[in-house]
């Protein structure tokens, strides 16, 4: 037991290191989550991450389905950013950042994006999905329709989980600005 915990150790930090540079907003132990949930995966199962932006989070979950099963992982953005990156005059496009990253982490052969709305993307949508994770749009009427959206296609026995819900104390003892937003804590 203890050899594969020293092993997930040695992993988690070779993983965080390779991330460093790339810029995301979920904590080491969200990332760990995500890791998790994804290596829990079966082969034929499928991973949806509901806002990649510059793709942090959908690398620790790609890093985590190539330590599991292989799993794929659909990553929905429409790579322009969230309202709070939104300033007059200021035109935000970041896939190809979001592409040269999950490149250099060596994941992208089990990421499949999707440039879209989530709106648009669930529309097309036909896929059962084992883990869903919303972190789109953090306004209350977005965040609600990502789940009225997407949720149908969660399987029996699969997991949804959100981010930004609720204020994220070890975060804040360690002064770092993460904090849950109305919305998805609504």
């Amino acid at each position: 037991m203890a050899k594969k915990n020293l092993y997930a150790e040695k992993t988690f930090e070779a993983l965080e290191n390779s991330t460093k540079d790339v810029h995301g907003y979920t904590t080491p132990w969200q990332r760990r989550f995500l890791f998790d949930m994804a290596r829990s995966l079966n082969k034929n199962e499928i991973a949806v991450e509901i806002g990649s932006w510059k793709g942090k989070s959908t690398i620790w979950l790609a890093a985590g389905s190539k330590k599991g099963n292989r799993a794929m992982i659909y990553a929905v953005d429409t790579f322009t950013g969230s309202s709070e990156h939104q300033k007059p005059g200021k035109i935000i496009w970041n896939f190809d950042e979001f592409k040269l990253n999950i490149k250099k982490a060596g994941v992208d052969d089990i990421i499949r994006p999707i440039v879209n709305t989530s709106k648009k993307a669930a529309e097309e949508w036909k896929l059962p999905i084992k883990f869903l994770f919303i972190d789109g749009a953090h306004e209350y009427e977005f965040v609600e329709k990502d789940f009225s959206l997407w949720s149908p296609y969660v399987v029996d026995g699969g997991i949804i989980a959100f981010h930004d819900t609720t204020p994220d104390l070890k975060a804040i003892l360690k002064n770092w600005a993460i904090f849950g937003l109305p919305g998805p804590k609504k």
